[in-house]
């Protein structure tokens, strides 16, 4: 009996960047096992710029979760991943984020901040 395998490309955006992943050609079948997927021309997504003074970042992506500390339009952030939370002025999205000025990692709403690349 012969096993019939496919072949996928994954090509995805991430903030106006673009994502490629190939794999192997779709004549390249064999019984081994699957080759290890590369990325190809990925962009770091790794800066956070605050839009505003006094932005609170918060131990859970909620309003409710109490404020780790502030971040200002002057601080360097890194982001560390995107989550869905609290509905904050048609909002879903919240950032996981470290402030390199300060040190504190914690969430902050979409609206509040841009992503660098």
């Amino acid at each position: 009996m012969k096993v019939k395998r496919s072949t996928m490309l994954v090509v995805g955006v991430m903030a106006s960047s673009a994502l490629a992943i190939s794999a192997p050609a779709a004549g390249a079948l064999s019984n081994s096992a699957p080759s290890a997927i590369t990325a190809s021309a990925v962009v770091s997504l790794d800066h956070v710029k605050f839009l505003q003074d006094g932005v609170n970042i918060r131990a859970e992506a909620t309003t409710k979760s109490p404020s780790l500390g502030l971040a200002y339009k002057s601080h360097k952030a890194n982001f560390l991943a995107s989550v869905r939370g609290e509905n904050v002025n048609g909002e879903f999205n919240w950032v996981k984020l470290k402030d390199t000025t300060t040190g504190v990692t914690g969430y902050v709403n979409a609206a509040y901040i841009s992503l660098i690349p």
